[in-house]
């Protein structure tokens, strides 16, 4: 118990205190549970995921998830993933001789609705996609008090450079109201 309560808490999962042997869960150890990630994974995230990540590296980094360390990339499969490599809207860094490659394409491939020939891959799409979901929310919701603040000031960076343009209040559409002075955001439309 005590060498995995001390890999969770270098993880930010649990915060453990060696003398008692008393361990507390934190808010990222509560979102690995639910969504089954493992701990691997989030320091993966941890570590990598940054407020200014494009969609290369978001997609990289999804590819990096401890959960597909088993998927492999077979001799049969090189050709089919050199053309679907060709067709994904957003580049792969790395080599095609490299699983987070073949991850990287076939998430791409499922967002693009791109049709897949051989079964394998098909069978490999079924496993990545399973686990799209749990892992995009755990990068995801971590985040989103951040992704809150990162918003709150690209509005006001906006509404500044609209007063210093001349714009005003004019351009903003009347369904939305900028409160600068909290931070505030809201739309009244519910939309």
């Amino acid at each position: 118990i005590h060498s995995a309560a001390t890999i969770l808490d270098k993880n930010n999962l649990v915060k453990y205190d060696r003398k008692s042997g008393y361990f507390q869960v934190t808010d990222l150890g509560r979102i690995a549970s639910y969504y089954y990630i493992t701990h691997g994974t989030m320091a993966t995230y941890n570590e990598h995921l940054k407020p200014t990540m494009g969609d290369i590296e978001l997609c990289r980094l999804f590819s990096l998830s401890e959960e597909f360390k088993y998927v492999a990339v077979r001799e049969e499969e090189k050709m089919e993933l050199a053309k679907l490599l060709d067709r994904v809207p957003i580049p792969v860094k790395e080599s095609l001789e490299e699983p987070s490659a073949k991850i990287n394409v076939l998430l791409q491939a499922y967002i693009s609705q791109l049709k897949l020939e051989g079964l394998s891959l098909t069978s490999d799409m079924v496993y990545i996609t399973q686990r799209l979901d749990g892992t995009t929310k755990a990068l995801l919701e971590p985040r989103i008090k951040e992704m809150e603040l990162v918003a709150r000031i690209r509005v006001l960076d906006t509404d500044t450079a609209w007063a210093v343009l001349g714009y005003g209040s004019d351009i903003v559409p009347s369904h939305f109201q900028i409160q600068t002075h909290n931070c505030a955001v809201s739309n009244t439309t519910g939309y």
